[in-house]
């Protein structure tokens, strides 16, 4: 009699090796940092030209903080690395402005555009002080040649893919208020100047008259005019893209078909014998009296 233990379940090569494809896929799928990075940027400073808006100012005694506020891109994961605004020396005339600022990135709330919103919440970003002051204009004018205020954000800001931030600079921190002298402004323009398809960030310039009481930043709503348009000004971004409908749809249908494969296999070895029923063998080895014995006859 052949005592070999019958209805043991071996998993057919084909099927472990299309369930580590579907793994695999899975995995690609689900986890963002398998998809690879990209770099996705904001940018309405190439829009802009000398015939376009100029908002002022910052510094003290007039506006301390200002900003711009923006969406944050589509994607599983959206980090922002930089970003940079387009500044003059406005005042003294003559001469040039002296500003002490911190960098900054806050959740927004309210509206985005018009008015109504403001800073929410602990900075996600608040840089150490650093000094802006652009080159004076030349002869005795107001305006100073235009100057990048250019902000790295280290190893980068994580932002939750679609939701409101504001990034900006201030100078309404005590010890940079009191060190600071001059007026600054800034390139502005309208949506209606930038060209269809441009990457803005679907937000605008906004700016607090804090003076020199930096917890006022995220206390109540900022300022805008109603619709002042949007400054001039680029941010960089990593992001993880989600994956495409197309992926998803194939791991569903590679998972559709281990499924099919497994059920078939698992009837063919289970479901078509009754094999252990019919070999039932007591400790002694005697067959049971109640089975007829195949070697028999």
């Amino acid at each position: 009699m052949n005592n070999k233990p019958i209805g043991r379940y071996r998993f057919n090569p084909c099927i472990r090796a299309l369930s580590a494809i579907v793994f695999l896929c899975a995995l690609a799928a689900a986890v963002p940092s398998a998809r690879g990075q990209e770099q996705y940027s904001f940018d309405t400073a190439s829009a802009w030209n000398t015939e376009d808006g100029i908002i002022g100012g910052l510094g003290p005694g007039q506006s301390s903080t200002m900003g711009e506020t923006i969406i944050a891109p589509d994607a599983a994961e959206v980090t922002l690395n930089d970003f940079k605004f387009y500044g003059q020396s406005y005042y003294p005339e003559g001469g040039y402005a002296n500003l002490d600022l911190e960098a900054f990135v806050y959740a927004w709330s309210g509206n985005v555009t018009g008015t109504g919103g403001g800073a929410v919440g602990a900075p996600l970003y608040l840089g150490p002080a650093f000094t802006y002051s652009p080159p004076p204009p030349p002869g005795n004018h107001w305006d100073g040649p235009w100057t990048p205020l250019m902000v790295t954000l280290g190893q980068g800001v994580s932002l939750n893919p679609g939701q409101a931030y504001v990034i900006g600079v201030t100078l309404s921190d005590p010890a940079c208020y009191a060190a600071s002298s001059g007026d600054v402004e800034f390139q502005e323009l309208g949506t209606y100047q930038i060209p269809a398809g441009t990457l803005t960030g679907d937000g605008e310039a906004v700016w607090d008259n804090n003076d020199n009481d930096f917890a006022e930043i995220n206390s109540g709503a900022w300022s805008t005019w109603g619709n002042t348009g949007t400054l001039a000004f680029t941010a960089d971004f990593t992001v993880v893209p989600e994956p495409p409908i197309a992926a998803l749809a194939f791991v569903g249908v590679l998972v559709w078909v281990a499924k099919s494969f497994a059920s078939r296999s698992s009837a063919t070895q289970f479901g078509a014998k009754k094999e252990p029923d019919r070999w039932k063998r007591y400790a002694n080895g005697v067959s049971s009296p109640r089975i007829p014995n195949p070697s028999s006859g």
